[in-house]
């Protein structure tokens, strides 16, 4: 009897040990920045994107990245909050087709990624992406001109600003319902919900969001199940539209053309604001 309990006590202090090594470290799991900033030549050379500075509620100044259209106030914005992984800078390419559509890019950069100063967390990055609203808005552009484009991490921003007030439009790349979803659907042998701390809790908030809702999301998706992206777009309000694009995972999207069907949604967006 004393081998078997020897045994299970074992295992019980391992599991335990996992668990609490994953809520201690679980940001590290989370927020996978590339802490040097893009190089402003090349960004402005290459794409026409110059570097702007941002200032957050808690007194941050973040360098983010703007790209002006031709006739600025005459076209929507586009605010890119990127995923959870690298810096801004690998969104420009991702983007060119949107900037040469004529629209205007925010590519904002976070606290902690792209050479910014402080530590991503839920609540910090929330304040990034209301800098950035704030920001626009002193620029003449109100809400209601700008798109909110959330890319994985940053749909749980880009549905909370929009769950408060009235946008252009929302567009969500590989949403979640909430994080801590997310990593019980990874963490399935442990109670990873439970331990979550920064949850983006996005399920609860959709629903509450009036603007035209485009869901992008790939049925290959290892990283967000596309469950996720399914419940998402039962749980939206009218007036909303999905592409699950088969065979696509979660970082190849744009190889199959999503690219187009975003500035044909946004076009239309444009086009009937304009009449």
């Amino acid at each position: 009897m004393k081998p078997v309990l020897s045994y299970l006590y074992l295992v019980v202090g391992f599991y335990t040990l996992i668990a609490t090594l994953l809520f201690v470290f679980q940001r590290s799991f989370l927020y996978l920045p590339d802490t040097a900033s893009p190089d402003a030549t090349t960004a402005i050379s290459e794409f026409g994107i110059e570097p702007i500075t941002l200032t957050t509620s808690d007194g941050l100044s973040l360098r983010s990245w703007w790209h002006p259209s031709d006739n600025p106030h005459s076209r929507p914005v586009v605010v890119v909050l990127h995923g959870n992984a690298g810096h801004a800078g690998y969104r420009f390419p991702k983007f060119a087709g949107l900037m040469e559509a004529g629209f205007n890019v925010l590519f904002l950069e976070y606290r902690g990624y792209g050479g910014n100063p402080g530590n991503p967390t839920e609540s910090g990055l929330k304040q990034d992406t209301a800098a950035a609203i704030r920001y626009l808005g002193d620029q003449g552009f109100p809400a209601v001109q700008v798109v909110l484009y959330g890319e994985s991490l940053g749909c749980g921003l880009a549905i909370d600003q929009a769950s408060n007030k009235r946008f252009a439009a929302v567009v969500l790349e590989a949403p979640y319902t909430s994080m801590a979803d997310v990593a019980q659907d990874h963490y399935w042998f442990l109670p990873a919900r439970w331990l979550t701390r920064d949850r983006f809790d996005s399920l609860s908030k959709i629903k509450q969001i009036s603007a035209p809702i485009l869901i992008l999301h790939g049925n290959k998706d290892q990283v967000i199940n596309p469950k996720h992206g399914r419940r998402m777009f039962a749980a939206a309000s009218e007036p909303k539209a999905a592409v699950f694009v088969p065979g696509a995972g979660h970082n190849n999207l744009y190889e199959s053309g999503v690219g187009a069907r975003v500035i044909d949604f946004l076009q239309h967006l444009d086009k009937h604001s304009a009449d």
